[in-house]
C-alpha cells in the first residue's frame, strides 16, 4: 500500500471519529436539556415550601444525568478503541513497509 492510501485511509477515520463526536455531543446535549425540562416541569407542580418533593426531583435528575453521563463515557471508550486499533493497523503497514524498504536498500548496497 504506498503512503497516499495509507493517508487517505488515515483521514477517513479520523474525520468518521470527529463526525461521530459531533453527533454525540448533540445527541448528549439534548438529552441533558430533555432531562433539565422534564425536572423543570416536576418542579413546577410542587410547592416552594415542599423541600423534600423538590429534592426528590432534583435527586432524580442528578440520578439521569450520571447515567447519562456514564453511557457516554462507555460510548466514547469504545469507539476510542476501536478508532486506536484502525490507526495502529495503519502505523503498523507503514513500519513493515519500512522495514521492506530498508531490506531492498540493504540488498541493493550488497550487491554494490
Amino acid at each position: 500500500m504506498n503512503e497516499q492510501t495509507l493517508e487517505i485511509k488515515e483521514e477517513k477515520i479520523t474525520s468518521g471519529y470527529r463526525k461521530f463526536l459531533n453527533e454525540v455531543r448533540e445527541a448528549f446535549n439534548r438529552h441533558c436539556d430533555d432531562i433539565k425540562a422534564e425536572a423543570t416541569r416536576k418542579l413546577e407542580n410542587i410547592s416552594e415550601n415542599d423541600k423534600e418533593a423538590r429534592q426528590e426531583v432534583l435527586d432524580e435528575q442528578n440520578t439521569q444525568l450520571d447515567k447519562t453521563l456514564g453511557e457516554l463515557k462507555q460510548l466514547l471508550a469504545k469507539r476510542e478503541a476501536q478508532v486506536r486499533v484502525q490507526l495502529e493497523k495503519i502505523t503498523n503497514i507503514r513500519e513493515q513497509e519500512e522495514f521492506s524498504l530498508d531490506d531492498e536498500l540493504a540488498q541493493v548496497e550488497e550487491a554494490a
